[in-house]
């Protein structure tokens, strides 16, 4: 009796080892698998927006792209400490929208003919921050509106905008403005994958404005963000083929592939160029 409990212990023994050798066996290959599963993946910044495929870049920028900074926590509209008017939300387009509207190029946002465009939409800081679209064109970056005096006291606002946009009041301004819009316009549909084929290559592609003043480099990164422009940050990249003046102007989209009807947009947060504006 014991030597047969012995021999069911031995074998019980044998039986668990097979398992653990199994389960463990098992557990490499699938870590393996998954491992590498994840690594093929991996696609940092790759997302597709297509839930605008039905209108227009107008459409978006008019029905998603205004709006005003709220406190996180109540909701309520953030208001200038000093006019009290509503702070606009850099991430949003009031001034791109305005800027479309002073130059009367709306149609190209509009058109419906093709959907070789791509849009490079730039939001409310390009305008006011940094290289600023609007002290490019104008001379000042300034959106405050004088209103007069009460009491030998300035009465200052928050322009909107529009009011601010109407600052281009030159046809040398004007031309500048409807430059800087029309170069932000791509002939062709590009998103970052599949259309900027290999990472760290550069691409170069015509916009709006004729001839070798309207070309634009674009360069996908490792992880998938789009480089316009840009000089040569990674030794592994090829160098930018675009001359000094526009890769000084470089930038990187920040949000890509907003599939509209009329083709597909990237969001800049401070504007690009080829030659000086």
């Amino acid at each position: 009796m014991n030597k047969k409990h012995t021999k069911m212990k031995t074998i019980n023994k044998m039986k668990i080892f097979r398992i653990v050798v199994v389960l463990f066996t098992a557990s490499i290959f699938l870590g393996c698998e998954l491992g590498l599963q994840e690594e093929f993946e991996f696609k940092p910044e790759l997302t597709i927006t297509d839930s605008f495929k039905d209108i227009t870049a107008w459409d978006f920028m008019n029905n998603f792209g205004l709006d005003s900074l709220r406190d996180v926590q109540t909701g309520e509209l953030v208001l200038d400490p000093v006019t009290r008017a509503r702070q606009i939300d850099g991430d949003s387009f009031d001034y791109m929208l305005a800027a479309i509207k002073k130059a009367g190029l709306e149609d190209l946002y509009q058109q419906k003919a093709t959907t070789n465009r791509t849009y490079f939409l730039l939001n409310n800081r390009a305008f006011l921050q940094g290289r600023s679209i609007l002290r490019t064109v104008t001379g000042s970056n300034s959106t405050i509106i004088f209103e007069g005096f009460v009491g030998g006291i300035p009465i200052l606002r928050e322009g909107t905008a529009e009011e601010i946009m109407e600052n281009v009041d030159t046809p040398a301004e004007m031309e500048k403005l409807k430059t800087i819009l029309m170069y932000h316009i791509v002939t062709e549909y590009v998103a970052q994958r599949p259309t900027l084929f290999l990472f760290g290559e550069w691409y170069v592609y015509q916009t709006l404005i004729p001839g070798q003043d309207g070309l634009i480099g674009l360069m996908r990164d490792e992880i998938d963000f789009i480089n316009i422009n840009g000089r040569k940050r990674n030794p592994q990249y090829s160098p930018s083929p675009m001359p000094a003046s526009a890769q000084v102007w470089d930038a990187q989209v920040y949000n890509h592939n907003y599939i509209f009807s009329n083709g597909i947009g990237h969001h800049l947060s401070e504007p690009v160029r080829n030659k000086p504006y």
